[in-house]
C-alpha cells in the first residue's frame, strides 16, 4: 500500500488549513504539515517523538533559538515554535517517546553529505535516533531497483520530480510505503528528497481519543 498527497510547499493560499493531516488525526505515527502566520504559535508536546523539517520561512523555539528554511529538529521536548517575520510552513512527523527532553538539531548550513551506495545520489543524514532521517539528492539518471521496505518508508519530495514506472512524483509529493510496499523510483532532473525509513512496524494503531 502506498499513500500519496500533495503539499504545496510555499504555503498553500490564504484559506489553507492551519495544520494539514497527511495521515490519519489520531495515527501513532502521524505526519502533517503546519502553515503559521507571523508570530503565529504551535505547541510541541514534552511526550512525543517530533521531527521538525522548515520548508518555508522561519521559525523560533522554546529556547529563542531560529530554525529556517531546510533546518531540521528532532526531540521529545514540548515547548512553543513560534513563526518569525513572517509566514512559516513546516514538515512534522511525531511518534511515542520515551525519551524526555532530548533535542537534536541540525541547520541546513551544517549538513554533511557523502555518496550513496546507488551510483549519482548522495546522501545527508539528519538523524539515525531510532529510525533514519536524511535528504537524498538524485542526479539525472539516478535509479534504484526495485525493492521492498519491511519497516516501510516515507518520502517528501522538496525539489525536482522523482519517478517510478508510470507515475511522476514533482516537488511537493508526499508518499507512505507501507510495509512490503515495492517501488523502483529514479530521477531524470534534479531531484531532492526527505527521506525516513524503518518506522512504520506499529502503522495502523491511534492515539487514545
Amino acid at each position: 500500500m502506498i499513500e500519496r498527497q500533495f503539499i504545496d510547499l510555499e504555503g498553500g493560499s490564504a484559506t489553507s488549513p492551519r495544520v494539514t493531516h497527511l495521515t490519519d488525526a489520531k495515527a501513532l505515527q502521524w505526519s502533517g504539515v503546519v502553515h503559521l502566520k507571523t508570530h503565529e504559535r504551535f505547541a510541541l508536546s514534552g511526550t512525543w517523538r517530533q521531527d521538525v523539517y522548515v520548508l518555508r520561512g522561519s521559525v523560533r523555539d522554546a529556547e529563542g533559538i531560529l530554525l529556517s528554511k531546510g533546518d531540521f529538529v528532532s526531540g521529545s521536548k514540548g515547548g512553543l515554535l513560534t513563526a518569525d517575520d513572517g509566514p512559516a510552513t513546516l514538515f512534522l512527523y511525531c511518534e511515542p517517546s520515551t525519551a524526555r527532553g532530548r533535542t537534536h538539531r541540525v541547520p541546513a548550513s551544517a549538513r554533511s553529505w557523502h555518496a550513496a551506495r546507488a551510483a549519482l545520489m548522495d546522501v545527508a543524514t539528519l538523524s539515525d535516533d531510532g529510525h533514519g532521517v536524511s535528504l537524498v539528492r538524485w542526479r539525472p539518471g539516478a535509479t534504484v531497483p526495485l525493492h521492498a521496505h519491511r519497516s516501510g518508508e516515507e518520502i517528501l519530495v522538496l525539489e525536482g520530480e522523482l519517478r517510478s514506472g508510470e507515475e511522476r512524483y514533482p516537488a511537493g509529493t508526499w508518499l507512505r510505503l507501507h510495509p512490503d510496499s515495492t517501488h523502483a523510483p529514479f530521477a531524470t532532473t534534479r531531484t531532492l528528497i526527505l527521506l525516513r525509513n524503518g518506522h512504520l512496524r506499529s502503522s495502523g494503531l491511534a492515539r487514545a481519543a
